[in-house]
């Protein structure tokens, strides 16, 4: 049984910018709460449960941006109250929430994302780049590394120190230069792993990432649904959860075909 994330690195990276880049450019409420909730069940679908953080963050900075520009601009028709003589509009509280939405919609898609193409496949589809994919895809897993190292070193602190023996900025000083120190001797061992397992020998196209009837039928579906955006804005919704959902459609197609070669053995 195949799986979504088993398709060409090409088909993979033109998807999920036809279905990113339209979040953050078009400030259609259709398209982002659409493309929020397929993002969430592909984030519960991936965690194997329900993303209970991941909604709550989308609530708060909802919540959040539609607050800050309620209070920061003044534009629109709709005064709801006044604070130093300074009207809240509704028009400004809808456009703050509207814009929290599309980055929370945003962040959930690049998790998705970061998780469908690994650096193995941005090598596959960088292979005639090879230092740039090299490049590309050690950032992509080196980044949460530092991040899950800093908070690791950060709690070792605590727990050894006692509470408020350091200063705070000493605290964080101390420990981003553990984190430093530990990537710098780190960066001394990939080198050497890299260099022994024959990097330096020139870049090689990685074999078994063919293109399919199957890449070539999504990428046709894909580029039939960007017909949305020439039609009526009722449309756009529908569509969008298509375009969004087809991941899942695409698991619910294999699983019952699954269960046809079954029930004939």
């Amino acid at each position: 049984m195949r799986r979504f994330e088993n398709f060409n690195p090409a088909t993979l990276l033109i998807y999920y910018m036809t279905v990113i880049i339209p979040i953050m450019v078009f400030m259609n409420p259709f398209i982002i709460l659409t493309a929020l909730a397929a993002g969430l069940v592909r984030a519960g679908i991936y965690e194997r449960k329900i993303p209970v953080k991941r909604i709550l963050f989308s609530a708060v900075l909802t919540a959040v941006m539609a607050l800050v520009n309620g209070l920061l601009s003044h534009q629109g028709d709709t005064e709801l109250f006044f604070i130093n003589d300074r009207a809240v509009t509704l028009e400004a509280i809808r456009y703050g929430a509207v814009n929290g939405l599309m980055l929370a919609a945003a962040i959930v898609w690049f998790s998705a994302f970061s998780r469908t193409l690994t650096g193995e496949k941005i090598m596959a589809l960088l292979w005639h780049l090879p230092k740039l994919a090299l490049l590309i895809s050690m950032i992509m897993r080196l980044i949460p590394r530092y991040l899950e190292r800093y908070n690791k070193t950060g709690l070792a602190a605590r727990i050894n120190e006692e509470r408020g023996q350091v200063p705070e900025k000493k605290h964080i000083m101390q420990i981003t230069s553990a984190v430093f120190t530990w990537a710098l001797e780190n960066s001394m061992d990939t080198a050497d792993s890299m260099i022994m397992r024959g990097y330096t020998s020139g870049g090689k196209r990685i074999s078994g990432i063919q293109f399919r009837p199957g890449d070539a039928a999504v990428l046709a579906l894909t580029a039939a649904l960007q017909t949305m955006y020439f039609l009526p804005e009722t449309w756009h919704g529908i569509l969008m959860a298509v375009l969004c959902f087809l991941p899942e459609i695409y698991r619910i197609k294999e699983n019952v075909k699954w269960k046809i070669y079954t029930l004939k053995i």
